[in-house]
């Protein structure tokens, strides 16, 4: 169904139809100017999308503000204090384009009545008008488009987004099970990753030998991600006996929690082949077992091995985990998540659910 888009704008500048590259989800959309008014027609769906306005060409000859946004006349309201320019790879609320902010980013809802609704429950009043990211941190989930040959539940869950994620930023001060946290990066989180990944590979054949299928693969109408079996491991610490496996440098890893004073409950390694998937799910182990219990929100250490272009991982209302940083400290317990991998490789994720010592801040 088309939506037209009014953005109106102040400016002393002379712009016309080819001042600026103007795209929806990173789609270039076409655009006319009438009066002080850019009217865009497009097809939207349902829920939370991202306009971006870029000038086609760096210069300091444009200056900028946009004053109003109407979605099918409907006024977006104080939500386009939402909006945010990109500098030195930060976000940073406003509403101008010029010599210093050269791009103008804006997250919106369709319908605006949604959206207001959305914003509300995100975003008190009184924080519009100030740089959000001062006081928290803002998920904006992307669109991704898969490929047809993954199912259609897959398609749909990174395609659409139906919502969005806000959580105050001084939690991330000490974040270890914060059930509001969706994920935080853990930088001073030391592992080899080319080493993990070759005793991964020469053991490959473990992982289909493995007698755990994760329950979610029964949701699976096809043979895409049947193969994608975690190696689950239970710590020996915890008074389980602990699964005898040839990954010394994984075991390594593990002590090395342990003498940080970290219990474990859980930890797997996931092997997910090309053009396999992992379909949206929660995690419940805290559930399983009563040594468990305690291991919810955020609190599972999460770790790319091998991983390259073409692997998605994803939070709704969230978005995507770059796992070109590393690893992260992850909220599978609260956060509904899906992966695949369209590349050409076997890649692998170590999981490890843990039970952090009080003001433990190590990792951070």
């Amino acid at each position: 169904m088309t939506t037209n888009i009014k953005l109106h704008f102040k400016t002393r500048f002379k712009i016309n139809e080819t001042s600026f590259d103007i795209a929806i989800n990173g789609v270039l959309q076409e655009y006319s100017i009438v009066d002080s008014v850019i009217m865009i027609d497009t097809d939207l769906t349902f829920g939370l999308h991202t306009l971006s306005v870029i000038p086609a060409t760096s210069t300091s000859d444009i200056n900028i503000e946009f004053t109003e946004v109407l979605l099918d006349d409907a006024d977006i309201r104080q939500t386009l204090y939402l909006s945010y320019s990109i500098k030195d790879q930060q976000r940073k609320n406003n509403t101008v384009i010029n010599d210093y902010y050269q791009n103008w980013y804006l997250p919106f809802g369709n319908p605006a009545s949604w959206w207001l609704a959305e914003c509300a429950r995100n975003i008190k009043s009184g924080m519009y008008g100030k740089n959000l990211e001062d006081h928290l941190n803002v998920f904006y989930p992307e669109s991704v488009i898969v490929d047809n040959n993954y199912p259609k539940i897959m398609r749909d869950f990174f395609e659409y987004n139906f919502g969005f994620h806000t959580c105050d930023k001084s939690a991330s001060a000490n974040p270890y099970h914060d059930e509001d946290i969706p994920y935080i990066a853990l930088p001073n989180f030391e592992y080899d990753e080319s080493a993990l990944l070759k005793e991964f590979t020469d053991n490959l054949d473990l992982f289909s030998e493995s007698k755990y299928t994760p329950a979610q693969n029964n949701y699976k109408s096809d043979s895409h991600g049947e193969r994608a079996v975690p190696w689950q491991i239970i710590r020996s610490s915890l008074g389980n006996d602990k699964t005898n496996t040839p990954f010394l440098h994984f075991n390594k890893l593990i002590s090395q929690l342990e003498a940080d004073g970290i219990k474990i409950g859980l930890s797997f390694i996931a092997a997910l082949h090309p053009e396999s998937y992992v379909i949206p799910h929660l995690d419940d182990y805290h559930n399983q077992a009563d040594f468990l219990a305690d291991q919810i929100g955020c609190c599972k250490i999460w770790i790319p091995i091998g991983w390259k272009d073409g692997n998605y991982f994803k939070f709704d209302q969230v978005g995507l985990i770059d796992y070109k940083k590393g690893a992260y400290l992850i909220n599978t317990n609260k956060f509904t998540h899906a992966s695949i991998n369209s590349s050409d490789t076997i890649r692998f994720s170590i999981g490890i659910n843990c039970k952090f010592p009080d003001n433990f801040t190590r990792y951070l």
